[in-house]
């Protein structure tokens, strides 16, 4: 019976209370069927054994672990929006006589009723979605004998188990909450201004300190290698920088507001800068946290849409014909049995058109300005980290069918590296002329120019790679010979079977190279990234909603704050178009500053992203920056949006009359 009570009056409440717990309900639904995607792609075998990639593997599996994290930081960050605007509900009741202890057991049964709506209205549009969005998948790969959707009960357990421990954690924490809140607060907890945190000049400095870093770190990668172990660290340093600049520096510029009388004394401004500082810390985060969802949305959104829509001219740059054979720490003999292979394998098939080759000793090389040296002890995540491949300039004529002749001093360059451009260059410590700067090669590795600056010098002496052939070093790196292939072919040709033999017989030998051709890579490249454009535009929406729901209670909580403030300046004569004239400057406050933040950090990531997303193939920087710039666009459409329905909540709220 005293149970049944409980269970009436939590229902009742979430009925009564629909415009504050409908937000906490969607936002749960929608962050349990985007994770039930993400942990079904993750899953799905018939995903991974067609791609069969361990990078992809990885990237599932990480993205599963992170979509875990994300919703769960939501769900705390939606209940703490949620407790603080239905602590004056729970003030009464306790008012009226129910102690905490009931209060508790009421708060269960109305999370108790969240979560089991959740989880049913989670699991059918999960399982509808996912079979439909496996239908869309295996028609654009055009697999669907091979990707199939199946009822997975594992999937089904692990997502449920998964909120069901997120809800009984959110509903332990405000018991504890609850608890440690005396009950004057309950009721008059909105009305109480946060303390001033302490020493918030120096976290404030702290703060411009991680900042500017993690924009250094960003604005000064150089290589794709150097991206890959920069970004993470970079983007802790500007997550921390964010929230401090945001939390302490505003703080300090509110505070220096209050000291120009011109500027505080005014109506408008005297009580919008005072709003502002009786929830300083509140506001901050809110407007921190959609800084960093809205640069989230940005960099994800543009970066997945780019690696997909630009495939076909990744797949091309990357082969520069159809077959494609790299090899690396080998000699001539190997290059020989090889290239004999090759030979006995077109005397009996015939579909072999054209076969491309190229020798060329391989270095690792500090590039510092004009100058190339070996160094054995150089990384590739260095700054001035350097390819350098040396090639014989009878060789370079073979391949181009010329008759170009170098002095000894002389040189050509072929690169990445677009300011390398000097007309001479120091090798080893001895001076070349640069005759003339390549703007394309019929083969070379492009492997080495995805991932790293790389140099192709031809010279007349190929030697000159060898620091010993030129000065006496008792340390000396030595050079690796390199080879790579490319082979046209008509269609008739077996490519698999070709290919499936050369790396057969690199495997036995234990040479260090791979064959493959531009069908096969693209097949499995387009599944592949088909799935980062679905787990990106998933995280994506994810985000969205999370800030939408900060938007929201923020606006919706800071309007029930508000209302007995702005009742009483009506009584003392402000009239309403005073009142709409503060809420416009609050608002516009709260929403161009995270923006022009978001924009900040989406120009200084810039440059990291772009390197970063070559190690997966993406060289076309420039359908990036029109990808992003789209983006941005359609983000600040939805934006704009979405503060203006919430600022019409607000408003609506605040001049509410009795």
């Amino acid at each position: 019976m005293i149970i049944m009570f409980y269970v009436k009056l939590a229902f009742r409440n979430l009925k009564e209370n629909r415009k504050i717990y409908t937000p906490f309900f969607c936002a749960g639904v929608i962050s349990f069927v985007i994770y039930f995607l993400i942990y079904t792609i993750g899953k799905n075998d018939s995903i991974v054994s067609m791609v069969s990639s361990e990078l992809f593997t990885r990237i599932l599996k990480m993205a599963i672990v992170i979509s875990g994290i994300i919703v769960a930081i939501f769900l705390f960050l939606a209940n703490g929006y949620l407790f603080r605007t239905k602590k004056k509900i729970l003030g009464v009741y306790n008012t009226l006589g129910m102690s905490k202890k009931h209060l508790i057991i009421l708060t269960f049964w109305e999370m108790f009723f969240i979560a089991m709506g959740v989880i049913i209205a989670g699991l059918l549009l999960g399982n509808s979605l996912s079979s439909v969005m496996f239908i869309i998948i295996a028609k654009v790969l055009k697999s669907e004998e091979i990707l199939v959707w199946r009822f997975s009960s594992e999937v089904n357990l692990k997502v449920i188990l998964l909120f069901v421990i997120l809800y009984v954690l959110v509903w332990l924490f405000n018991s504890y909450v609850l608890l440690k809140t005396k009950s004057v607060n309950l009721l008059k907890g909105e009305q109480l201004g946060e303390v001033e945190p302490s020493s918030f000049k120096i976290k404030a400095t702290i703060g411009v300190v991680l900042l500017a870093g993690g924009y250094y770190m960003a604005a000064t990668t150089v290589s794709p290698i150097q991206a890959a172990n920069r970004i993470f660290f970079a983007v802790l340093l500007i997550i921390g920088g964010i929230y401090m600049v945001f939390v302490y520096s505003s703080i300090m510029i509110l505070k220096k507001m209050k000291q120009f009388e011109q500027v505080f004394l005014r109506i408008s401004s005297f009580i919008s800068i005072s709003n502002l500082l009786h929830r300083m810390k509140k506001n901050a985060v809110g407007m921190a946290c959609i800084c960093l969802l809205g640069t989230a949305v940005i960099t994800i959104t543009s970066a997945t849409i780019s690696l997909y829509a630009g495939l076909k001219d990744q797949v091309n740059k990357q082969y520069v014909t159809e077959i494609m054979l790299s090899m690396s720490k080998v000699s001539m003999q190997d290059i020989l049995e090889i290239n004999e292979i090759i030979g006995d394998y077109s005397k009996e098939n015939s579909g072999i058109q054209k076969k491309l080759g190229l020798v060329t000793y391989k270095v690792d090389c500090k590039i510092a300005d004009n100058t190339i040296e070996n160094n054995s002890s150089i990384s590739f995540v260095d700054r001035d980290y350097g390819v350098v491949h040396f090639v014989d300039v009878e060789s370079y004529n073979s391949l181009v069918d010329k008759k170009i002749t170098l002095e000894e001093n002389q040189i050509m360059i072929f690169t990445n590296d677009t300011s390398f451009d000097y007309k001479n260059v120091s090798i080893n410590g001895v001076d070349y002329a640069v005759i003339d700067y390549l703007s394309d090669m019929p083969i070379y590795d492009t492997e080495d120019f995805q991932i790293a600056q790389s140099y192709y010098i031809i010279c007349s002496n190929p030697l000159i790679a060898e620091p010993n052939h030129l000065n006496e070093k008792e340390d000396k790196s030595y050079s690796e010979l390199s080879y790579v292939c490319g082979i046209e072919v008509d269609e008739s040709f077996d490519k698999g079977k070709f290919v499936e033999i050369i790396n057969s017989y690199m495997n036995e030998q234990q040479i260090r190279g791979d064959a493959s051709y531009r069908e096969k890579t693209y097949e499995w490249q387009l599944a592949m990234y088909s799935a980062f454009l679905f787990v990106g535009i998933a995280f994506s929406i994810l985000f969205i909603v999370m800030m939408a729901f900060v938007i929201y209670y923020k606006q919706i909580s800071e309007g029930y704050e508000d209302q007995n403030k702005f009742k009483v300046m009506k009584n003392i004569g402000v009239t309403e178009n005073v009142i709409k004239k503060i809420t416009r400057q609050q608002v516009l406050f709260a929403f161009f500053v995270p923006l022009v933040f978001s924009i900040i950090n989406m120009c200084f990531a810039y440059k990291t992203i772009v390197k970063f997303l070559m190690l997966l193939n993406l060289r076309n920087t420039s359908l990036f920056a029109l990808c992003a710039l789209v983006t941005a666009i359609i983000f600040i459409a939805v934006y704009g949006g979405i503060y203006g329905l919430t600022t019409k909540q607000y408003i609506d709220i605040v001049l509410k009359q009795d």
